[in-house]
């Protein structure tokens, strides 16, 4: 058969476009030779309200397969809510309907390249039993008859009543199944079932073999997307659907043979190895308990990205390998002899020859505390310790007093605090836990309304920085109300704390804005916990507490005076009236933005 003209044979597209209307009756008229069907209960009717009706098959409990055509609209494809499946032998008197939540079209070509194909994945399992798909070469059908199940035109045109034939296979071409008179407008999306009763094929259209005639329904061939070559695709939509599709059971934490067993046979993390082959997740490292199964991790997070009862221990450079065990109790800066000592599960030498439990960290990320340093070179993995046993430059937020201390030459000098920072032209220049002030990078994130700031630069956008007395946090104009914790200052017009903000003197956390009010060697005050991940804002350092992992923000000693004008003392109590705001106006609560100090 010559196919050489197929691509202008193709002017029946069986569906979307080919029936403005849904003409439905109860004809019993056969289509194509066909009878009425009453089984064959997964065969369903599609409807799109975006452009027509269509047959389908349903192949797994929350899964149907169909043309791709059949859900498009519009130039693009229709939405799941526009999309309805029915079931039954009638179109217009179903027996069940389905929600579909999903449409998946196979993107990229089209009707004539054999990738008419598209999944619908329901809201609900179906009652009807699916049909098994064949994924076998379909050159296995040439020559045989299959059945084709729709609810397409009969060729005196009534439609909306199910259908069933039995036709030969007259070719297998260009992903293609090229079957005798069978389908016409309305059967697109239809099962092509074999003789062994799976689908293999998807309808598509029909062609005049010569391609000189217009296609007519019931004189023309059928032509059904072969779905061997989709099988890829089909099969990801029916596993995102939840159903298991049986395969050879392989290493890789999936229950390949859905047998609700999870790799039998193979190595589990942890456990001893010679080769990745054997293993789950399909890796055999040297690691700190030897050569075992395990999987990659961050060393500088050794609690994140492992399995229960596992931890990240630190490799060679910067790698880290999945390991059992977990933190122990070991605090900072004691002595250990295995990671899992240390609340920080990592047990390291420094480089002065003791062992004892520290904070993993990457150099010059500035992710270590007040009073520390990350004993590694810019960008490698290293701990974090005091800095007085730690000699040599120093990276981004470490301590300094001088530019030639710093690595990148900047000591910066922010309101009594005083560290290594670099030149900066805007946030992404900085780094995790910094940002771009005026040209340096200063420590602590842009704060939200009632954070803490030195600066305007301090604050999020359309946000200014005010002070009363030491307190210090970013505000705006209450014209639109503040937010929770914060109340409008008549006198200002700007949103001011109901409550103590960081730094301020407290009793108790009811009392702070933050929640937390810690006593500490520098008094009782308000503030937050901290981290190498939880940052501190503008103007406060984390200091460590007790030798744990966390930290409280707190600030250097500040003078209350200059800066802005404001009316009357800082408040002494922290039952704070109203009166307490006595702010000049909203210029007189901004601090202009300063630039950097070198030391």
């Amino acid at each position: 058969m010559n196919r050489a003209s197929l691509a202008s044979a193709l002017v029946l597209c069986l569906s979307v476009g080919c029936t403005a209307e849904l003409p439905f009756d109860s004809a019993t008229s056969p289509i194509v030779d066909g009878v009425v069907e009453n089984g064959y209960d997964s065969v369903v009717f599609l409807f799109n309200r975006a452009g027509g009706a269509c047959s389908a098959a349903l192949v797994a409990p929350r899964a149907v397969l169909t043309a791709r055509h059949c859900v498009e609209s519009g130039g693009g494809f229709a939405n799941a809510r526009d999309i309805s499946v029915y079931v039954g032998p009638v179109a217009f008197r179903p027996v069940r309907q389905y929600r579909v939540s999903e449409v998946r079209p196979l993107m990229g070509g089209g009707i004539r390249d054999g990738r008419d194909v598209a999944m619908l994945i329901l809201a609900t399992a179906a009652e009807e039993t699916p049909l098994e798909l064949s994924f076998d070469p379909p050159r296995e059908l040439g020559g045989q008859y299959i059945t084709g199940v729709g609810y397409g035109q009969t060729p005196s045109g009534q439609s909306g009543r199910k259908y069933r034939t039995r036709k030969l296979v007259r070719g297998i071409e260009g992903g293609f199944i090229f079957v005798e008179p069978t389908v016409c407008s309305g059967d697109s999306g239809s099962p092509l079932i074999g003789p062994d009763g799976r689908v293999w094929g998807v309808a598509s259209f029909i062609f005049d073999s010569t391609g000189m005639a217009e296609p007519q329904c019931g004189l023309a061939d059928g032509a059904y997307n072969a779905i061997q070559q989709h099988q890829e695709f089909i099969e990801e939509v029916i596993r995102d659907s939840g159903t298991c599709i049986p395969s050879t059971e392989e290493c890789n934490g999936i229950d390949d043979d859905c047998d609700g067993e999870l790799d039998e046979g193979c190595t589990m993390l942890g456990e001893p190895c010679a080769d990745s082959s054997e293993c789950v997740g399909g890796l055999c490292a040297d690691t700190s308990m030897g050569r075992v199964c395990t999987q990659e991790c961050d060393p500088i997070n050794p609690m994140v990205g492992c399995p229960p009862a596992m931890y990240c221990a630190a490799g060679s450079g910067c790698s880290g390998y999945c390991v059992d065990g977990e933190p122990g109790a070991g605090l900072i800066g004691s002595d250990c002899t295995s990671d899992t000592d240390c609340i920080s599960a990592a047990c390291t030498d420094p480089g002065d020859g003791r062992m004892r439990c520290l904070p993993p960290c990457i150099g010059n990320e500035g992710m270590c505390l007040a009073g520390e340093v990350c004993a590694a070179l810019a960008g490698s993995c290293g701990s974090c310790v005091d800095e007085l046993i730690v000699s040599g430059l120093r990276g981004l937020g470490e301590s300094c007093v001088a530019d030639t201390g710093c690595a990148e030459g900047l000591c910066f000098a922010d309101e009594g605090l005083q560290y290594c920072s670099r030149d900066c032209a805007a946030d992404m220049d900085c780094g995790d836990g910094f940002h771009c002030r005026v040209d340096v990078c200063v420590a602590g994130p842009r704060e939200a309304e009632g954070g803490g700031c030195v600066t305007n630069d301090d604050c999020a956008t359309g946000l200014a920085c005010a002070r009363l007395g030491a307190a210090r946090w970013c505000t705006r104009a209450c014209g639109d109300g503040c937010p929770t914790g914060l109340m409008c200052d008549a006198a200002s017009g700007v949103c001011a704390p109901s409550l103590a903000v960081l730094g301020e003197s407290c009793e108790t956390s009811e009392q702070c804005l933050s929640g937390l009010c810690a006593q500490t060697e520098r008094g009782s005050v308000c503030t937050r916990y901290c981290g190498s991940d939880r940052h501190c804002s503008p103007g406060f350092e984390c200091i460590r507490v007790n030798g744990g992992l966390d930290g409280v923000c707190l600030s250097p000693p500040r003078s209350a005076s200059g800066g802005c004008a404001v009316v009357g003392p800082a408040p002494q109590s922290k039952d704070l009236p109203p009166a307490w705001f006595g702010l000049v106006s909203l210029l007189g609560l901004i601090i202009l933005g300063r630039r950097r100090r070198r030391g």
